[in-house]
């Protein structure tokens, strides 16, 4: 796996991408990307070989298909809350092979299609901060069951397209 630093030589690496010259290499085969606490915004890794990532609480942004295609991606690693406001944008997990999605709260924005087509993706938990859904977010993700949706969620539109295995929705006891 690979350990992507808040800091290199000296330098912030506050941004993250797939180039990987922030470390004078390329390293085309990763199975694992462990972004450290200081990474802020995560973009372009799209990757043949990678099967999971860690996110730390002070990302803010996921970018435009930031993780689009991998589809060997079966796990994303997100803390229980995050330090800021976070934002996934459109098709950043598009297509990857995810089996569960727990958002953090502190989730206050997701752009459309951002997992679309994950074929795998059973569960998905919704937090509290995540007050309204758009349309297509999990759509054609066939073999979605369960959907846990936290206090503060206010509607559910078209977001399940697609979606022919959902039998089980969830909502907090609160």
């Amino acid at each position: 796996y690979i350990r992507y630093p808040a800091e290199y030589e000296g330098h912030s690496c506050w941004s993250a991408g797939s180039d990987y010259e922030y470390f004078g290499t390329r390293a085309p085969h990763v199975l694992y990307i462990y972004f450290e606490d200081g990474i802020e915004f995560i973009h372009n890794f799209q990757s043949d070989t990678l099967l999971g990532v860690r996110i730390p609480d002070t990302v803010w942004f996921i970018g435009y298909g930031a993780f689009c295609g991998n589809n060997r991606m079966v796990h994303i690693s997100f803390p229980e809350k995050m330090q800021n406001d976070l934002i996934i944008f459109d098709e950043a997990f598009r297509g990857a092979a995810l089996r569960e999605v727990v958002l953090p709260e502190g989730t206050s924005e997701i752009g459309s299609l951002a997992f679309n087509g994950c074929k795998w993706l059973k569960r998905v938990e919704i937090p509290g901060s995540l007050e309204k859904f758009n349309a297509t977010w999990f759509a054609n993700c066939n073999r979605l069951e369960t959907i846990k949706l936290n206090e503060g969620v206010e509607c559910i539109k078209g977001s399940f397209y697609g979606c022919e295995k959902l039998r089980d929705i969830q909502f907090s006891s609160t």
